[in-house]
C-alpha cells in the first residue's frame, strides 16, 4: 500500500539545510533523511515502467578502394529503443 503523506515544501528545504550543514548531528541527518523520503501515492502516469533497450549489431558495408575494386567491412550499429508498459 503506498504512503500517501508527503513532505512539504518548508520542510524539505528545512531538511535539506540539516542534510548539506557539516555541523548537523547524526540524529539530525537522520530524521531530515527520512522526511525527504516520502514521497506522494503514484499517479497513473508514473506508475508506467519506462526503460531502453540498447543493442548492438555488426552490419556488413560496401566500401570502394582506390583501385575500383570494393570490400565488405564490418560496422558496428548502436541502436535504442524506450519500450513503455504498465506493472503487471
Amino acid at each position: 500500500m503506498p504512503r500517501s503523506r508527503r513532505t512539504s515544501p518548508k520542510a524539505g528545504k528545512a531538511a535539506s539545510k540539516v542534510l548539506r550543514d557539516g555541523r548537523s548531528g547524526k540524529a539530525s541527518k537522520t530524521a531530515a533523511g527520512s522526511a525527504l523520503s516520502q514521497r506522494a501515492p503514484p499517479t497513473e502516469e508514473q506508475t508506467m515502467t519506462t526503460r531502453r533497450i540498447t543493442r548492438t549489431q555488426t552490419r556488413h558495408v560496401r566500401v570502394r578502394r582506390p583501385n575500383g575494386s570494393t570490400r565488405r567491412v564490418p560496422v558496428r550499429i548502436k541502436t535504442t529503443v524506450r519500450v513503455t508498459r504498465r506493472p503487471q
